[in-house]
């Protein structure tokens, strides 16, 4: 569990793991990004002799690709789960997904359904590596409109499966592997300094010849509390940037830049139709939101930007 300034959730968290697992042998360890303060050090002391605990301090935030590399190298277990401290755990989602492992011997990566708090599927629990196509869908609503037909980059409310299926990746907030893998593919690319770095390994892990499933038949709660709205979106938007520069080059990013930018703008536009036709404020205010991560995006970024 990598953590900066998450201790009003970590608790929560940690809780709803120990009702729900009891007697599961496992090592917790916690990568503290610069938090400091008395109050982790309150919600770790409550945890006190009731879980086996591993706590690494950084002076700074260093990212959390970087902080789960510190974890690895610490952790003893043959499973690590990668944990958010806004997870909140409603069964035992830890045990399925080992014991769907354990009886899938070439699945590396698993990842279970994440739920907002209203009961929502968080659409960002798992997908596909972002391509062109994959953005070009995902952008223009055909992965959304034809979910069996188009692959975007997510899974899409409402066209998640029933069974459990191969992915390219599923979300690092709630992502158990097989420890060997840190050998075969490698560690965490912490060049991404947050978001897109699961996109990244799941696609390594991948290449080495292992599946990356994502079972619905569990789910757990994502609270989604750790940045401004808006900033969140724009974060995961660079990092994807990134991630799609990474695999090719200027020409295709412009591209990706041109059909992402394209798509939000849409988006804007969409709820600013429903909101007039609907006299229904939030579209109002989610049309405002997209509109504030086009330009934070712009920014940022630079459209073309190398």
């Amino acid at each position: 569990m990598v953590n900066y300034f998450s201790e009003a959730d970590m608790e929560g968290c940690l809780d709803s793991f120990q009702r729900h697992h009891p007697g599961l042998e496992c090592q917790l360890i916690i990568v503290d990004n610069g938090s400091g303060g008395d109050r982790l050090s309150q919600t770790l002391r409550r945890l006190d002799g009731r879980i086996n605990l591993t706590l690494i301090k950084n002076e700074e935030n260093i990212g959390f690709a970087k902080g789960c590399n510190q974890g690895f190298a610490r952790s003893r277990g043959a499973y690590i789960l990668l944990l958010n401290p806004d997870i909140l755990f409603v069964e035992d989602s830890i045990r399925r997904m080992i014991d769907f492992m354990n009886h899938h011997p070439h699945v590396g990566v698993v990842g279970c359904r994440q739920v907002l708090p209203s009961g929502r599927h968080y659409v960002g629990d798992a997908g596909y590596h972002p391509s062109l196509a994959k953005a070009f869908n995902h952008s223009f609503f055909l992965s959304r409109l034809f979910p069996g037909l188009f692959k975007g980059v997510y899974l899409i409310r409402g066209g998640e499966p029933k069974e459990p299926i191969d992915v390219d990746w599923v979300s690092g907030g709630c992502f158990l592997f097989r420890k060997e893998l840190l050998e075969r593919a490698g560690r965490m690319n912490e060049s991404f300094f947050l978001y897109a770095e699961d996109m990244e390994w799941c696609r390594r892990v991948r290449e080495c010849g292992w599946q990356v499933a994502y079972v619905p038949f569990t789910h757990v709660i994502h609270k989604r509390r750790h940045h401004p709205k808006g900033s969140r979106a724009v974060i995961g938007l660079r990092s994807q940037r990134a991630l799609f520069r990474h695999d090719h080059g200027t020409l295709s990013t412009l591209l990706f830049e041109a059909v992402t930018l394209s798509g939000l703008v849409l988006r804007s536009l969409a709820y600013s139709l429903l909101h007039i036709l609907r006299r229904n404020p939030e579209y109002r205010q989610q049309a405002r939101e997209v509109l504030r991560s086009i330009l934070a995006y712009s920014r940022q970024v630079g459209v073309g930007k190398k």
